[in-house]
């Protein structure tokens, strides 16, 4: 007998064994109260429970009635006989009474009993919500109903919504791992040809990406979300460390939440509700989730109220946006076009994956021994400590920032549209971005054919190679004749002057992660920016930006916040070495400085030998210790002369000695600034040449606490009530912790210099701290 056929006469054997088996063990149909159906079940359900599914079959009921004596519409059910006889009995009933035509019976079960439910979930779901008269029919089978012919009930149904691919996926890998080859067979028949070569490779070649998405597997609420179309493109992108990464932290944050509860209580609807949110940096996001589960509109199955009040704390502590496969696809078109991009640089015939080639790319190449190469702006570079496998890794992921800097550029994705609608603009050339990135990539110490083929071919005048591939843009020879010697003359005159026509511009401001201004909308909260944010975020696409990541909550996250979580979600969290002090070329101004600002204090001092400071990983700790006491002892401290002389603090660095400036603070001219009219809890520039009067018009405003950066002029006000408190305190203690220094400068114009582990106060007394605390004025 030929194998099709064989094949045909044993599928006619199933059929009839999985029809005689439903046959033995129906018990008829009966009424049953909504009350006694149950959901869960020891295998997993083979369709996602979706809440857009439950409010159309409500509305439905609503315009059409619910139509509850249609068997069509019954559900269907598993009883045990035994309670079924103990119930018929009660009655006076009979089984044969559960088989009349017409109007079935009403079963009265005992009231702990729960019936698991085949088919039917939604329908259930939504009488539920609009019923009075909670009861729906449903059709009975034994509960001694072998396995296999139940997955063939809750699959059969005509009125079924389609499977979604989490479904289908789900329900692959549960047969997979039990053993069930005709099941798993059976479901991979839903795919599509190409999904199903697709998930065959995934299953060989990247077995990675396989345990990641099996890490997700009991979160059945996840798995409304996932694409498998998209799956040929994971694969093909060559990336898995970077997409399984992404795949941790979100089974991470999952656990982290879930750990020690059910992970069937993660339902669709709540993960639809929370994903994109960040409740460690948005104080909106953090209340809104907040209302949810007071309002039981995430979770609504967990019950004790204690024990929603432990999901909630777990959520609220929640770093960075709340994951889920749904911002995994979305991200994953972004980072995609970056990769595609960054891979030019690759030779076009390797089979590594991307991170593994640039890793083998790696020579150290303009590298110093010992030390790291870290771009902090255009043409500005850092020298942090290093070794031959930091290196390359800090590498790789400062050339994918470089690439997420000029996206538009280098890939065929534009950033979103802003709401005006207007179309995003291009800048530059793809060639430029090009030979920019092959230039980094060299300076970081990787070298290729093809990154060698871009710098020689722009080399010998990069301008001239610019302008050249500009004018084929505007006028390609395909489709203008075109005047070469007028081409080659134009192509000569603008690369010669654009050097005189523009420079780098420098970067202004501080990165910001937090805002109270603008509440970005869930489409700008995963994937590529907008067209306005593109161009805000961009001069801050830098690794120490990305890994020095302390925000102070604020009503919102910024566009910049999403697009370091985005960053931080493939390449993970990272721990730059330390500075080495040696700054490769003019920096934009680090932090990382002992010297205390002379453009507030001026005038020299001698050092006194004997003090020294102490290095300490945190200079501001929260609390009771935390510089909020050192304003608050600084006021209260005695009244006394507002006169100065030099007290003597050794820096521990190369900056020239200073001692403070006693300003006259009551004839000083006015300054541009308005209080009322910025936002608090952030910097803001200021325009004035002299710290003095900052301070005079600091000092004038009541209920402020006003931080002022003399060598940035910036300034950023706080509130003094205690409810702002801790605000202020972390604001301060990052800045603490960059090694900024502070000056107190009290009601009583008296000025008072704190720095790390030392402070100095008036009458030159110099007060050693055993540890950042309150400032004691002798």
């Amino acid at each position: 007998m030929p194998a099709s056929e064989e094949h045909a006469w044993q599928e006619l054997g199933l059929d009839q064994e999985i029809s005689a088996e439903k046959v033995n063990s129906y018990r008829g149909a009966a009424k049953i109260r909504l009350q006694h159906f149950a959901f869960n079940r020891n295998i997993p359900d083979v369709r996602t429970i979706r809440e857009s599914h439950i409010k159309a079959l409500v509305n439905t009921f609503e315009s059409e009635g619910c139509l509850r004596l249609n068997p069509d519409n019954f559900v269907k059910v598993l009883i045990s006989d035994e309670i079924l006889q103990q119930s018929l009995s009660r009655q006076s009933l009979s089984e044969t009474d559960l088989f009349e035509p017409g109007e079935p019976h009403m079963l009265d079960l005992p009231e702990n009993v729960k019936l698991p439910v085949l088919h039917g979930k939604h329908r259930l779901l939504a009488a539920e919500r609009f019923l009075w008269d909670k009861w729906w029919i449903a059709h009975l089978y034994s509960d001694d109903l072998p396995p296999r012919t139940q997955e063939f009930i809750e699959e059969e149904h005509p009125n079924a919504h389609t499977y979604c691919d989490g479904d289908i996926y789900r329900n692959i890998r549960y047969h997979q791992r039990n053993g069930n080859v005709d099941s798993e067979i059976k479901w991979r028949a839903h795919l599509s040809e190409g999904s199903r070569r697709d998930l065959a490779r995934m299953e060989k070649d990247f077995k990675r990406i396989k345990r990641g998405l099996d890490n997700l597997l009991p979160f059945v609420g996840l798995w409304k979300s996932l694409k498998l179309s998209y799956l040929g493109r994971w694969l093909s992108v060559l990336c898995p460390e970077e997409l399984t990464r992404y795949l941790e932290r979100l089974y991470r944050q999952c656990d982290n939440i879930l750990g020690g509860y059910s992970p069937e209580i993660l339902d669709p609807n709540t993960v639809t509700l929370l994903e994109t949110l960040m409740p460690e940096c948005s104080l909106h996001d953090r209340a809104l989730i907040e209302e949810m589960m007071e309002r039981r509109k995430i979770f609504p199955t967990l019950e004790s109220p204690s024990d929603r009040q432990v999901i909630l704390n777990r959520i609220l502590r929640t770093s960075g946006r709340i994951l889920s496969l749904h911002t995994f696809t979305r991200d994953f078109i972004y980072f995609e076009a970056c990769s595609i991009a960054l891979r030019k640089l690759l030779p076009h015939t390797s089979k590594r994956t991307v991170s593994s080639g640039f890793l083998h790319s790696y020579k150290g190449i303009n590298q110093h021994p010992g030390l790291c190469r870290i771009q902090t702006e255009e043409a500005s570079f850092n020298h942090h400590f290093g070794s031959s496998s930091i290196n390359p890794n800090i590498g790789y992921r400062q050339l994918f920032l470089a690439v997420m800097r000029d996206f538009p550029v280098l890939s065929n994705l534009a950033p979103y549209r802003d709401v005006r609608k207007l179309k995003p603009g291009r800048h530059g050339t793809e060639s430029e971005s090009l030979f920019k990135l092959a230039k980094l990539a060299y300076e970081l110490g990787f070298d290729t054919p093809q990154v060698k083929e871009i710098r020689d071919w722009a080399a010998p005048n990069q301008d001239h190679a610019v302008a050249r591939d500009f004018l084929q843009q505007v006028r390609p020879p395909t489709w203008y004749v075109v005047d070469t010697k007028k081409a080659e003359d134009l192509t000569s005159y603008i690369g010669e002057n654009l050097p005189a026509m523009a420079r780098l511009r420098a970067a202004h401001g501080r990165p910001r992660f937090t805002t109270n201004l603008e509440n970005l909308s869930k489409k700008f909260r995963c994937s590529r920016p907008s067209s306005k944010h593109y161009e805000s975020d961009r001069k801050f696409l830098y690794i120490d930006v990305m890994y020095n990541y302390n925000p102070v909550p604020q009503a919102y996250a910024t566009s910049l916040a999403i697009q370091r979580d985005i960053f931080v979600s493939y390449f993970g969290e990272y721990d730059l070495p330390p500075l080495s002090g040696e700054p490769v070329t003019e920096d934009r101004g680090s932090s990382n400085t002992a010297r205390v600002n002379d453009h507030l204090l001026a005038g020299e001092w001698e050092p006194d030998q004997n003090t020294e400071y102490s290095s300490t990983d945190e200079y501001l700790p929260r609390g009771e210790d935390g510089l909020g006491s050192l304003v608050e002892s600084g006021i209260r401290a005695e009244q006394a002369s507002p006169s100065f002389v030099t007290a003597s603090i050794s820096t521990g660095s190369s900056a020239a000695a200073v001692r403070p400036e006693t300003y006259d603070l009551d004839n000083l001219s006015d300054w541009a600034w308005d209080p009322h009219d910025t936002a608090m809890n952030e910097f803001h520039a200021v325009e004035s040449r002299r710290p003095s009067s900052t301070v005079k018009q600091i000092l004038s405003e009541d209920g402020l606490i006003v931080v002022y950066a003399w060598e940035r002029k910036e300034y950023a006000k706080f509130s003094t009530s205690p409810q702002q408190r801790s605000v202020f305190e972390k604001f301060t203690g990052n800045l603490a912790n960059q090694e900024q220094r502070f000056v107190l400068i009290r009601e009583d114009r008296r000025v008072v210099g704190w720095a790390k582990t030392k402070a100095v106060g008036p009458g030159g007394t110099i007060t050693t701290l055993d540890r950042p605390g309150p400032l004691q004025i002798h």
